[in-house]
């Protein structure tokens, strides 16, 4: 359960997980980062409002 005092929210990746995505080239990483924040700058002004909010954890 995330700590409200602090915002935002939590979660758990496990060890194995964290190996996978070590093992990706960091360009490909680079270039789903990429990818995500032109989707998200993208995105209607409201549903990035929403995003923030939930990223904070407003909601």
């Amino acid at each position: 359960m995330p700590d409200k005092t602090s915002g935002g929210y939590s979660y758990h990746v496990s060890d194995a997980a964290i190996l996978r995505w070590m093992a990706v080239p960091d360009e490909l990483k680079l270039q789903w980062l990429w990818e995500m924040n032109e989707l998200l700058a993208s995105a209607p002004p409201e549903t990035r409002k929403l995003h923030e909010m939930f990223r904070r954890g407003e909601i």
